[in-house]
């Protein structure tokens, strides 16, 4: 085997002496092995014989010539690199050789160093072309031997998208034949994932990146797969041509991935959420490794006191040993299940646990999966239970109503003496057994039977009417209200009834519902009077009103003293107005029923109200709530707006009036309304809301507090005088909600 640094060159020339001086020659330029022929057929013969790196062929020669030579050598499948090493200069000569497969045209006359130098460096370029070449042929064949039979699939991807090629496992993977997506920009991310993918690989189309994305594609058959994909990109002139891309399936691993983050996210919330006290510890040395947070609260520790320490330098049993035999149990595959342990809290008080534990394996490692139940704390509750079941019965000894349980086959099985001594029995043996519906009129039973039913499936029956006969045949009329009693597994075994005696209040809410029902004609005929009268009235001021103008306009202006009570039967006539529409206010105040209204939605409608706003700046903050009020809460700060504009300190500075809330802690809210006007007078303050106090009809703030006292709200004012007034309303928590916001 020739050595890796020799090149074989067979030299053919008809001319003895160039051959001897080309050899030499050519044997210094570089590590050349120069065989040398003087013709093609001898040249033929060698060739066959042996393995040679490069042919350099003179062109003119006996016989056959250099292209024919050239032509021989191509149509038998030898891609040999071959010179023409000719003293022929004719260019169609050299264009004809090139045509044929010459890989180099070399004129042999000129500088020997130049030609020689030429000629020397054009055979190693050539032979290190042709060593390049076989190496990637080599690789090609390897590649593609691996692409074919590889099970992940190979992908050749254009930089629009279309994909080149498509190794024979897309079949598998994708389920397509290669050759109904190659040529094609087929979408078949999953739709959830195309978003994400599309700008992963836009950003590897216009940056030089390589990666790997985990998504989801659609199947040709509908299924939805996990693909690992690699990628890495072809760069050509500094820009990315196309991508190729390794394609794996890894469906199998994600799903299990994914089972398995949710069994240990599943396990992980049961055992940080559950009620008992859990533990995990290395059975080899005893050390927790995990602990809840109710483990934490039974023994009073912080989680890092625990973790890393042992039962023992904790001091959690009471007796060591107790603990040594439990494990010992527990490698003898005996269960340990609700065993009563003595412990120890962190101030080393003892007390009794339910302890239960169990092998299981963490990480290829044994560990102990621990319960404990604090049963001193249950055994205080049994205790309490037993004592709050004595004063139950006394209590249902003592009820002033009847307290029966029935079994879910409705018959009586306990009550108490009221019931018994109620319906003429001597003892309460004489009413036990018999079905409680026998004691319901005919009327209500299935209504009661429908309660029953609803009781056993735990849905609480309140205050449900019905009437009986008493043991003289009288009518009766109860109340009665029924819950299930529940076993421990919350199915019902019977329910108790508390049964109240409404006969005489039913009688009275007759009598007042006569009464009531004449009050609400009387109301409304009041209502009807009073709307009639109020629409008379306002006609005759109308027409008053009317022939004022008229007397007023036709009044001699020297007259001054006529058109003085002119203006004075005018602002009579005008608090006359304020009072009819004060009684209509008040009468409809209440009268529409309660409802959730808007604050800033009742601000706006009472600006809306009044006519010349134009130099008042009203500012409203924080009042996105709603209270239970009716139509007239408009008509409170209709009021308070149109007083501040009234009473303002006028041409000294602009009307302000600032509308803001305050919510306090426990639920209670402020409607606040400032001014900077001149305040209330100190002599009118403490009689403010009272009916005529003020200049003018005095109705309008009297109209204020009583639309709060029928709100349940409260109204005070707290300004200073000659600096602004201030008004502080004052909601309950259960009397206002914030806005939802959109």
């Amino acid at each position: 085997m020739k050595p890796a640094s020799e090149i074989r060159v067979i030299h053919v020339d008809d001319d003895q002496a160039f051959l001897g001086v080309s050899k030499t020659i050519l044997s210094e330029e570089g590590p050349f092995i120069i065989e040398t022929a003087l013709t093609v057929n001898e040249a033929l013969s060698k060739l066959h014989q042996n393995g040679f790196d490069v042919i350099v062929s003179d062109y003119d020669m006996p016989e056959i010539n250099g292209l024919e030579f050239l032509k021989m050598i191509r149509e038998k499948g030898s891609d040999i690199p071959f010179i023409v090493f000719t003293g022929k200069g004719r260019e169609e000569i050299a264009a004809q050789a090139l045509n044929l497969g010459a890989d180099r045209y070399i004129n042999k006359q000129g500088d020997p160093q130049t030609v020689y130098t030429e000629l020397s460096v054009s055979i190693r370029q050539l032979h290190e072309k042709a060593i390049a070449e076989k190496k990637l042929w080599e690789s090609e064949e390897r590649f593609e031997k691996m692409v074919t039979n590889s099970k992940d699939l190979i992908m050749l991807t254009q930089n629009d998208g279309t994909l080149l090629y498509m190794s024979p496992s897309c079949k598998d993977i994708l389920g397509y034949e290669p050759s109904e997506i190659v040529g094609k920009n087929p979408w078949i991310t999953h739709p959830e994932d195309s978003e994400r993918v599309r700008k992963i690989f836009q950003k590897a189309l216009t940056s030089k990146l390589s990666g790997t994305a985990e998504y989801r594609i659609i199947t040709k058959q509908g299924e939805a797969r996990w693909l690992n994909h690699a990628f890495s990109q072809i760069i050509e002139n500094g820009k990315t041509k196309q991508i190729v891309s390794t394609l794996k399936d890894i469906t199998e691993q994600k799903e299990a991935v994914i089972e398995l983050r949710e069994s240990e996210e599943k396990f992980s919330a049961a055992f940080h959420s559950s009620g008992a006290g859990l533990t995990v510890t290395r059975l080899n040395d005893g050390l927790f490794i995990e602990v809840n947070d109710c483990f934490l609260k039974i023994f009073g520790y912080s989680r890092n006191e625990v973790i890393g320490k042992t039962a023992h330098q904790l001091h959690l049993y009471a007796n060591m040993q107790e603990r040594e035999e439990i494990i010992k149990l527990t490698l003898n595959n005996q269960p340990v299940i609700n065993r009563e342990v003595k412990v120890l809290k962190k101030d080393a008080s003892e007390f009794t646990v339910l302890f239960s534990t169990k092998i299981v394996n963490i990480k290829n490692q044994m560990h102990l999966l621990t319960t404990l139940i604090d049963i001193s704390e249950l055994k205080k509750v049994e205790k309490a239970l037993f004592l709050r079941q004595k004063e139950l019965e006394n209590f249902v000894e003592t009820a002033p109503d009847l307290v029966v349980i029935i079994n879910p086959q409705t018959k009586i099985i306990e009550c108490n003496a009221i019931t018994w001594k109620s319906y003429g029995f001597n003892s309460k043996e004489e009413i036990i057994g018999k079905q409680v519906l026998d004691f319901v009129s005919e009327a209500d039973r299935e209504k009661v039977k429908l309660a029953i039913q609803n009781a056993l499936n735990n849905v609480q029956v309140k205050n449900m009417q019905l009437l009986s006969r008493g043991p003289n045949g009288e009518e009766l009329a109860f109340e009665a209200s029924a819950k299930p009693i529940v076993d421990e597994l919350g199915n019902p075994t019977a329910i108790v009834a508390i049964i109240r005696d409404i006969t005489q209040r039913k009688k009275d809410n007759e009598k007042l519902d006569k009464t009531l029902a004449q009050a609400e004609l009387l109301l409304e005929k009041l209502s009807v009077v009073g709307g009639f009268v109020r629409h008379d009235i306002r006609n005759k001021i109308a027409t008053i009103t009317s022939l004022l103008y008229i007397s007023k306009k036709n009044a001699n202006n020297n007259n001054q003293l006529m058109l003085k009570y002119i203006d004075l039967i005018e602002n009579t006539i005008g608090n006359i107005t304020r009072i009819l529409e004060f009684a209509q206010t008040y009468e409809a105040v209440g009268s529409q029923g309660l409802s959730w209204i808007q604050v800033n939605r009742a601000i706006y409608e009472a600006q809306i109200l009044i006519s010349d706003l134009k130099d008042v700046q009203i500012n409203t903050k924080s009042l996105d709530y709603e209270v239970l009020a009716d139509s007239a809460l408009t008509e409170i700060f209709h009021n308070l707006i149109d007083n501040s504009r009234k009473h303002a300190n006028q041409g000294q500075k602009p009307l302000q009036i600032k509308i803001y809330s305050k919510k306090s802690k426990n639920g209670n809210l402020k409607i606040i309304y400032e001014d900077n006007g001149k305040g209330i007078d100190p002599k009118i303050k403490p009689r403010l809301f009272s009916k005529g106090a003020g200049n003018s009809t005095g109705l309008g703030l009297y109209l204020i507090q009583r639309i709060c006292d029928i709100y349940n709200w409260t109204v005070k004012e707290n300004g200073e005088p000659g600096k602004n007034a201030r008004f502080e309303i004052s909601i309950a928590k259960n009397l206002n909600r914030q806005m939802k916001q959109n």
